[in-house]
């Protein structure tokens, strides 16, 4: 009976639209591990109609092998399943836009799939670049339709400015308790196909500090906004393009990449950023 009562509670749904080694992992298990949130991975749920919201209930009921507990119940969608618009324009949802640099993505999954998947086309440079193009036009579809209800998030944020980063996405979510930047370890971390299937993940320790020169497990250069390069510190997830095979992405799928991403941004935060401050 409880368990009954706990899938029809009145809940919102936060989203967590992104593309695949965007740091979600990290942001999921930071968002379910705070009280107000449940869930923490992807459930592949297509979303067609409102009674598959119910069926997202019961799937993190499962994957969590708890009872639903907060305000908001989480799934991450980082592939184009289906989803209706009417579960996107729902007064009950909420989403983060999270988006990573194209170069930095493409070596990211095509690591992956030299180290952690089968899944061939992960190995073949040409379509992981059409993924990531065919993923940012939706995730602006997504903020058409939600607006104010959304919130657009780079991922390298979430390493180089992590303090403001949570205290934002917290008051955004109205959360009760700050974020913290720590995380248990779910039932199906560090699994592949619910999530990073790396090593680090799977230690369920605290793993992001404030990005400091000197000592760390773990630098990695990212470019940050406005140009240049910034050291960040990342102990989440070691890129090992170093240790591994070098991963070569030919210049002209970087150049149109790197202008896409920059169309596709400045359009989530005319969509997203001036509602988002209101909402």
């Amino acid at each position: 009976m409880n368990a009954v009562l706990s899938w029809a509670a009145p809940r919102r749904h936060l989203f967590v639209f992104g593309h695949m080694r965007s740091y979600s992992s990290l942001l999921c298990h930071i968002l379910g591990s705070h009280p107000d949130i449940d869930g923490y991975c992807e459930t592949h749920i297509k979303y067609r109609w409102y009674f598959d919201l119910v069926r997202l209930r019961r799937r993190v009921v499962k994957l969590t092998g708890e009872p639903l507990r907060g305000r908001y119940v989480l799934d991450k969608v980082l592939h184009d399943y289906p989803l209706a618009g009417s579960i996107l324009r729902s007064p009950a949802a909420r989403a983060i836009v999270l988006l990573r640099r194209p170069k930095a993505t493409v070596r990211s999954i095509m690591n992956m799939g030299l180290r952690y998947s089968d899944i061939a086309w992960y190995r073949d440079v040409d379509a992981v670049a059409r993924y990531y193009e065919t993923r940012l036009s939706s995730l602006v579809r997504f903020a058409d339709q939600m607006g104010g209800r959304a919130i657009l998030l780079e991922a390298e944020e979430l390493l180089s400015d992590t303090p403001s980063v949570l205290a934002r996405l917290a008051g955004f979510l109205e959360l009760g308790e700050p974020l913290k930047s720590t995380y248990r370890r779910f039932a199906h971390t560090g699994k592949a196909g619910y999530g990073d299937p790396s090593e680090n993940i799977a230690r369920g320790e605290r793993l992001l500090r404030e990005a400091q020169p000197g000592g760390g497990e773990g630098l990695v250069r990212e470019a940050q906004r406005g140009g240049g390069e910034g050291l960040v510190r990342e102990a989440h997830q070691v890129e090992a393009t170093s240790r591994g095979p070098e991963i070569i992405v030919p210049e002209p799928i970087v150049a149109r990449l790197d202008q896409i991403y920059r169309a596709r941004t400045a359009a989530l935060r005319d969509r997203l950023q001036p509602r988002s401050r209101s909402a």
